[in-house]
């Protein structure tokens, strides 16, 4: 402890060009991972930062196994690869409901049949082409009667001309009011409404008898049997996710977990803030009655898995340029510095390949302001309280992914 003390004060009486000039050489030396460098700076900041209003202190840990994991969470919310939503193609009446909300349906069963008689859209039809044909007649007789006084010089070239082309255009008319007649009446004859995916009725918004506007909703068939959830990765996290990747849903409100597997990744960024966001499809391979379209879940892909291995908590880990990493091993009063070699890491735990065995006690440096506004550094950072959790969740470091990637 004295000789920590004597070091920590002779850093103190370095001139501020000497800092410089070191703070850029241990630069070079941290690059292993950007962890390591976040870990090397906060203990840097806790051993040497120290001022009136805090003081330095250290927790002990002991060196366990820890099962070392590294995984990203992601939120989203499940729904269906395959959907159908009936609509009315045309205003007309529907004849008979053969499903209800509930029903289990296969592809290719009779769901809907609508009525052609006495249908509004057949009787407009109807309409418009009365109209022609009457339209048609009147342009005849106005073209007979303008012909004979032609003939005789009572009107003119262009009166002539004018009342050929206004039977003309009648003509065309009719021809276009007869085309939508038939088509009309050929689209509600018989028109029944088959299903075009397996599932289940989730929703009937008619009755049978009832007469409904074009495009008006019928009803909606979801398939369970093909369940995804939407992502959204940011730019930083990519490079670690993969297609095929496997994934694990937690559903929210029941706390039951499916596996599933990353099935789609975008490669087309939207901008928010400034940073780039991708979309991605993570596939459930399994459903259950539990597992409704519109719940809420957690998706956990993992990107490292250690085990179990020798692991201290990541704040006990500090640098210099004499060991590189080390940790401060409790000898009876004493800390003595002991160089480690680092493997996988979670972001809480970092694994200890070499340098120490299971059960010794580290000392974690911790840096505590004694000020109205406290520091809380826990978590595992240098300069914290540690706490000792099986397994590292980086979650919640930027929006809708995970944090850092774990690993010295």
């Amino acid at each position: 402890m004295v000789k920590f003390l004597e070091r920590n004060k002779e850093r103190k009486a370095e001139t501020e060009d000497s800092r410089k000039k070191k703070g850029r050489k241990k630069k070079k030396l941290i690059i292993i991972s950007v962890l390591a460098g976040v870990v090397c700076a906060a203990s840097i900041f806790a051993l040497a930062g120290k001022d009136d209003k805090g003081k330095l202190t250290y927790e002990e840990a002991e060196a366990a196994m820890q099962d070392i994991s590294s995984y990203y969470s992601f939120d989203g919310v499940i729904s269906s690869a395959e959907t159908q939503t009936v609509y009315t193609p045309n205003l007309m009446t529907v004849d008979e409901l053969y499903v209800s909300v509930g029903d289990l349906v296969e592809e290719g069963d009779l769901l809907v049949t609508y009525k052609q008689e006495n249908s509004t859209a057949l009787l407009q039809a109807q309409t418009s082409l009365s109209s022609a044909q009457l339209n048609l007649t009147t342009a005849k007789n106005n073209l007979d009667r303008i012909a004979a006084l032609y003939e005789k010089g009572g009107v003119s070239m262009e009166e002539y001309e004018s009342a050929q082309n206004s039977y003309t255009t009648a003509q065309l008319n009719l021809t276009q009011a007869q085309a939508n007649y038939q088509s009309t009446e050929d689209s509600l004859e018989d028109y029944s409404v088959y299903a075009k995916v397996s599932g289940m009725v989730v929703s009937v918004s008619a009755d049978s008898g009832e007469e409904l506007n074009s495009g008006s909703e019928v009803m909606e068939i979801i398939s369970y049997e093909d369940l995804e959830i939407e992502i959204t990765i940011d730019e930083y996290d990519m490079s670690e996710l993969s297609e095929g990747q496997e994934a694990l849903i937690t559903i929210n409100s029941t706390g039951e977990q499916v596996s599933g597997y990353i099935s789609e990744l975008s490669r087309k960024a939207t901008v928010q803030n400034g940073i780039s966001y991708f979309s991605g499809t993570v596939k459930l391979n399994e459903s259950s009655d539990s597992v409704s379209v519109g719940t809420s879940a957690e998706v956990k892909i993992t990107t490292s898995d250690a085990g179990e291995v020798l692991a201290v908590p990541v704040g006990a880990v500090q640098f210099n340029e004499e060991l590189g990493a080390y940790v401060l091993v409790k000898d009876g009063s004493k800390m003595t510095e002991t160089a480690v070699e680092t493997g996988e890491s979670n972001g809480i735990f970092v694994e200890i390949l070499s340098g120490i065995k299971e059960g010794t006690v580290v000392m974690v440096p911790t840096y505590n302001n004694t000020s109205d506004e406290n520091t809380d550094m826990s978590g595992g950072m240098p300069g914290g309280m540690v706490t000792m959790t099986p397994s590292g969740d980086m979650s919640g470091g930027r929006p809708s992914g995970g944090g850092m990637p774990g690993g010295f």
